[in-house]
C-alpha cells in the first residue's frame, strides 16, 4: 500500500516494518490488522488493514512516540520494542518533578482531566509529550531545509 500524506510518500513496500498484530496463524484477528512501519528516512507509520467490504485499508503517519506507545498500549513483545527504540530503562519508582504554571493553565488542565476522566498527570505528561514531539519535527524540518539550500 502506498499513500500520499501532506506530500510525504508512505510505502509498505519500501518501509521496514516493526511490529503487527497477526496472531500465531499469521491472520488479522476480526479480519483486521495494524502494522508499524519505519520509512528509510526515519518516519514511522500505521498501516491499517481490514478484509470487510466496505472498508478501506489506511494509513496514519505517527511520531517516534506515538509509534513506540502504540507497541506498549497493545503488548508488543519487549524484545520487538527495544529492538526499534532502543533498550528501556530499567522499572523503579516514578520520578517526581514539580512543575510551576499559571493559574489558568493549571484550572484548564484540571478541567480537561475532569472532562476525559483521566489523572492530571497523565494529562499534563500527554501536554507536554505533544508538545516535544512538535518541536523535534519542526527541528527535523529545519535540518532538511538547511541540509537542501547546501547542496
Amino acid at each position: 500500500m502506498k499513500k500520499i500524506i501532506e506530500g510525504k510518500r508512505f510505502d509498505t513496500k519500501t518501509a521496514r516494518s516493526v511490529a503487527d498484530n497477526r496472531n500465531d496463524q499469521n491472520e488479522w484477528p476480526g479480519g483486521r490488522g495494524w502494522e508499524l512501519f519505519r520509512t528509510p528516512r526515519g518516519a514511522y507509520f500505521l498501516a491499517y488493514w481490514t478484509c470487510w467490504q466496505g472498508e478501506s485499508d489506511s494509513i496514519e503517519p505517527v511520531t517516534e512516540a506515538a509509534a513506540r506507545k502504540h507497541l506498549e498500549e497493545n503488548q508488543v513483545d519487549g524484545d520487538v520494542i527495544e529492538e526499534a527504540f532502543g533498550e528501556a530503562e530499567e522499572a523503579g519508582p516514578d520520578e517526581i518533578a514539580m512543575l510551576a504554571v499559571s493559574r489558568d493553565l493549571r484550572d484548564r488542565l484540571k478541567e480537561l482531566a475532569a472532562r476525559e476522566r483521566r489523572q492530571l498527570r497523565a494529562v499534563v505528561e500527554e501536554a507536554v509529550l505533544a508538545v516535544l514531539d512538535r518541536a523535534e519535527q519542526a527541528r527535523k524540518e529545519q535540518g532538511q531545509m538547511i541540509e537542501f539550500r547546501s547542496k
